[in-house]
């Protein structure tokens, strides 16, 4: 499950039909094919985030709408890889800080940076009451003078001292203001926090220095466990003998691999169950002409229209792609009907039809004829007006045509 769920759209009409869900972490190519959807061309297009989704209830109060999707993408890889096994410390803190607060929303540098500030709490494990803090204050000699004699005389005479040690626990607890966690630990956050993240001064995103990035690892024996990082294609020859001497092997076929992240989001999922590195080595050949991302786009939504789900017919369409036409500028069936009742107007002299006409439904009518199709980048057409067949109707049309 991903930490956090968004959702990325452009303001006013437009936005409506082509926003995009995005889960966090994600990487910086899919954080790319989000804003694409929602057709967010270039940095000057104003967009908003909107939170769908939080796997932590704790948090979501804190997430507000306004929230910079790039540090929300930092905070959700810092809880899911950095501090995944200390989340309970941190919603302790989270909750400190926000009655300290009087309940208002903690910043999102403040949340990232209580991330890297765990090591400043004082965290006592096996304390699940009042009376156990208690016992424990007084075991420690963190009580007062006093408040420790009582105690002591309660014990030396055999009565019961659970009321009092509870009663101890949970005073120091409130002037304090600490924390019992649902895991049974007791914890103190002072309110020191490392100044780790200040904005602008950390990539919230890594930009891939590739179309496709490996993990790699040695296909056999013990050394699964070392792993290297490899650029797909590799633009050096240093670049993947460096790669192969980490993890102890010679050539791509003695290499495991998992790809991590790719300029066709989807077809990471292809490339890993595909299970041949050299294949997915062509494949990144393939990319390597779409970096500047010319086209991506267009064959981001052939692969989607088409149902495409392997590397081979991939690579297939994508030689074919100047064969097709994205417009990316419509919503949807409406606006398809709006341009052709313009069309249609320039030729009886300016009668205006789209008064009279269900937009969708005549949308839909023509983008039948036109044997257009609706994608989440922009509508897909072949430029010679024929059919785009699905993944699925390919061998049956070879077949026929044999």
């Amino acid at each position: 499950m991903s930490v956090f769920t968004i959702e990325v759209s452009r303001p006013g009409r437009f936005g409506l039909e082509t926003s995009a869900t995005l889960e966090l972490p994600a990487t910086w190519q899919e954080f790319l094919d989000a804003k694409q959807k929602a057709r967010v061309t270039d940095d000057t297009v104003i967009y908003s985030s909107g939170l769908v989704d939080c796997k932590y209830d704790w948090l979501t109060p804190h997430i507000v709408n306004s929230t910079n999707p790039s540090e929300l993408n930092l905070l959700a890889e810092r809880l899911e890889s950095h501090i995944k096994d200390d989340i309970d410390i941190l919603e302790a803190m989270v909750k400190i800080e926000t009655r300290r607060n009087n309940g208002q929303p903690i910043p999102l540098p403040r949340l990232i940076n209580l991330t890297f500030s765990i090591g400043n709490c004082q965290v006592v494990g096996n304390i699940t009451s009042d009376a156990l803090l208690g016992r424990f204050l007084f075991d420690n000699d963190f009580l007062s003078e006093e408040d420790a004699a009582a105690i002591q005389t309660r014990i030396d005479s055999k009565q019961n001292v659970s009321e009092l040690l509870s009663t101890l626990g949970k005073e120091h607890r409130i002037n304090i203001g600490g924390i019992l966690t649902a895991s049974g630990c007791y914890i103190e956050f002072d309110g020191g926090v490392n100044e780790a993240y200040i904005p602008g001064s950390m990539d919230t995103l890594d930009h891939p220095s590739a179309p496709m990035i490996m993990e790699i690892f040695k296909r056999t024996g013990n050394d699964q466990l070392k792993t290297a990082t490899l650029d797909m294609p590799p633009y050096t020859i240093n670049a993947i003998s460096e790669a192969f001497k980490k993890v102890g092997v010679k050539s791509l076929r003695e290499c495991g691999y998992h790809c991590t992240d790719c300029l066709i989001p989807p077809a990471k999922e292809w490339i890993n169950s595909a299970g041949d590195i050299e294949k997915a080595y062509n494949f990144a050949i393939t990319l390597d002409r779409f970096a500047l991302h010319e086209g991506v786009v267009e064959l981001k939504a052939l692969l989607e229209a088409t149902k495409c789900s392997d590397l081979d017919t991939a690579m297939s369409m994508a030689d074919d792609i100047s064969d097709y036409k994205l417009i990316a500028e419509f919503s949807g069936a409406e606006d398809y009907a709006r341009d052709y009742l313009g069309r249609l107007q320039a030729d009886t002299g300016g009668l205006d039809l789209s008064g009279f006409v269900n937009l969708y439904k005549l949308g839909k009518k023509v983008m039948e004829q036109d044997n257009a199709i609706w994608t989440s980048y922009g509508i897909l057409k072949r430029l010679d007006g024929g059919p785009i067949l699905s993944q699925s109707d390919i061998p049956n049309m070879r077949m026929e045509m044999a």
